[in-house]
């Protein structure tokens, strides 16, 4: 994972802002499905993006706390 981080090149405020941004429009594409209720296995797919979207909260919080910590 560091080594992927380093190769995108992006520091701990830009890796934090990309997951963010990843999260509002996971919680778009939540909102969308949740207006098109004929899909039949809509309730799974909307089980897939919560639990994504609390990922990746819980990956965001860890890394500000991290960042906090560092200084």
């Amino acid at each position: 994972m560091e080594r992927t981080i380093k190769s995108l090149k992006l520091d701990d405020d830009e890796l934090i802002e990309e997951l963010k941004e990843i999260h509002d429009k996971n919680t778009d594409i939540y909102r969308m499905l949740l207006r098109v209720n004929h899909k039949d296995d809509l309730e799974q797919i909307l089980e897939a993006f919560s639990e994504n979207n609390r990922n990746l909260i819980k990956i965001i919080t860890i890394l500000e706390y991290l960042k906090e910590n560092s200084k």
